[in-house]
């Protein structure tokens, strides 16, 4: 259309730049570039430099889609230091997602934290869901393992049970992803004998309490019956969690499976006991469970048993109570030599079992086992 049009001709270039941006958000690399090839063609000089700049960001996001975050990082780190020399807050207003991104990148490796911590405010950047720890949140929440809550980089303490309903609240919302959750969802849960009235007063007053209580405007959002978490000011480690198991597949499985692991302290509330809570535990385990049973049995595929033994190792630290890790430990040691210990974990698994559950290893398992011992 602007080509069609009467555009003055030093507007031109701009259209073109905004354009290279579109075609690079849909993955059109090629597009990307000559829509910037263009731009260059028809800008001034003095703009040129400009625009050799946005080539360059360009190829930054093509770097850290590629995985190489050294190179991206060094591509990026220039560029924010001359924007920050000529105090330019205007920050890539087509692409706030790409700008969270760099955003992000920039905090992780100390580079300009001061101006980038001054674009994420103005720009009300909502973060990544693998934000790093130095992201600027108002709020922080940890139910990973345990419960913890810090705003603005300081704990807080809470005394006293009028706080303990509110507070409920905000683990519940964390635990089934703190995006969209239905509020007839959590009045059933958390006011379970309560009838509709009764239910939707109980669940207003702990709204009102707990923002209240957080004290952070616009933390909380609470649209058409939805309620969610405000990602431009909180942040959860389920969040964290989730970004870990959905790229599970894209690293080397050993990497994926340490960086799962370290996203998972522990079970949902640790050794916190509500009726509430122990469905969302109990599929949050199973997902990591999963996702750490497929990268350990890439790994056996790929013949690196040592690599699958400390895999399902760390994964058993994660649930100790999972058959389906015990078994792909004792295929990996057997497979590495080491029978003995293969049936050594058979052991362990089948104590523990009986210990905490009451229960004997099931018929795969021990057929694992007997497999493993009449070799």
């Amino acid at each position: 259309m602007v080509r069609e049009l009467d555009i003055p001709s030093i507007q031109m270039p701009h259209f073109f730049a905004r354009l290279a941006w579109a075609r690079a958000a849909m993955g059109d690399r090629d597009g990307a570039s000559q829509a910037l090839d263009e731009a260059m063609a028809r800008a001034a000089p003095a703009d040129r430099k400009m625009f050799e700049e946005r080539r360059g960001l360009l190829q930054v996001e093509a770097d850290m889609n590629a995985g190489d975050l050294e190179r991206a990082a060094a591509g990026l780190a220039p560029v924010l230091a001359e924007r920050r020399a000529r105090n330019d807050i205007v920050f890539l207003p087509s692409r706030p997602d790409l700008a969270a991104r760099f955003a992000n990148l920039a905090l992780e490796r100390g580079m300009e934290t001061a101006y980038v911590r001054g674009l994420i405010e103005r720009h009300r950047l909502v973060a990544p869901d693998d934000a790093c720890a130095q992201w600027p949140f108002r709020l922080r929440v940890r139910v990973l393992g345990g419960f913890d809550l810090a705003r603005d980089g300081e704990p807080m303490r809470f005394t006293g049970k009028t706080q303990q309903r509110p507070l409920d609240l905000l683990k519940f919302a964390v635990s089934l992803g703190g995006k969209d959750i239905d509020v007839e969802t959590v009045m059933a849960a958390l006011w379970p004998d309560a009838d509709g009235a009764a239910a939707k007063s109980s669940f207003d007053s702990a709204m009102f309490r707990l923002r209240k209580l957080l004290d952070v405007e616009d933390a909380l959002e609470l649209t058409s019956g939805k309620l969610s978490l405000n990602k431009s000011l909180v942040w959860t480690d389920v969040w964290a969690l989730d970004a870990a198991l959905d790229h599970a597949n894209d690293a080397p499985p050993s990497a994926a499976a340490h960086r799962l692991l370290a996203a998972y302290p522990g079970p949902l509330l640790g050794s916190e006991e509500s009726p509430w809570l122990a469905k969302p535990r109990d599929a949050l385990r199973a997902r990591v469970v999963r996702a750490l049973m497929d990268l350990g049995q890439k790994l056996e595929r790929a013949g690196d048993f040592a690599s699958a033994v400390d895999v399902y190792r760390r994964a058993l630290e994660a649930d100790n109570l999972a058959e389906s890790l015990y078994r792909g430990l004792m295929r990996a040691l057997a497979a590495s030599g080491d029978r003995a210990e293969a049936m050594n974990a058979f052991r362990r698994c089948r104590e523990l079992l009986s210990i905490v559950l009451g229960v004997k290893p099931s018929a795969e398992t021990d057929r694992l086992y007997q497999d493993i011992a009449n070799r």
